[in-house]
């Protein structure tokens, strides 16, 4: 039985005859999959490998690459909040401690209603990276483009 609605399997399979090659469309299908659930549950990544002829696990790595694409459950809308230095610079310390006042919940939460996720958007790549290379720092420094020295500080500044 088909985890996508029976729409959106006839939308998925339409996509993937687009491409010359069906693992290219992997990124458009795990956006289509993500429409119907909010995020890519386990059972849609696995579809997803069986239409693109890859295994679950390329469909999870990048997911996990893509800041846009979320494997566990979120809000119905994604607030992330720039905290690299340059934003920290013009204030963004201010505006996440307002924002996560105003909604009630802390950077990386979700609210009672299940309306709004709260991120850090450099926290969640940093964590996303480190996660697709099974915390190898050196090979998610590289992915990130900073060197390793770069990353352990980011690593400190956000608890991680």
């Amino acid at each position: 039985m088909s985890h996508l609605s029976a729409d959106l399997l006839e939308r998925a399979r339409d996509l993937v005859a687009l491409y010359p090659e069906p693992r290219s469309a992997l990124i458009p299908l795990c956006h289509l999959a993500q429409e119907q659930d909010g995020w890519l549950r386990p059972e849609a990544m696995s579809e997803i490998a069986d239409l693109c002829g890859v295994t679950a696990a390329e469909v999870r790595g990048t997911a996990t690459f893509y800041d846009m694409l979320h494997t566990e459950p979120v809000g119905r809308h994604v607030v992330a909040v720039c905290t690299n230095i340059a934003c920290l610079l013009n204030g963004a310390a201010e505006l996440l401690e307002h924002a996560e006042a105003s909604l009630g919940v802390n950077a990386g939460g979700t609210t009672v209603d299940g309306s709004v996720t709260l991120e850090e958007a450099e926290r969640v790549l940093i964590q996303k990276a480190l996660s697709r290379y099974d915390g190898n720092v050196s090979h998610a420094a590289k992915a990130l483009g900073i060197s390793r020295s770069a990353l352990y500080r980011r690593l400190a500044v956000h608890g991680l």
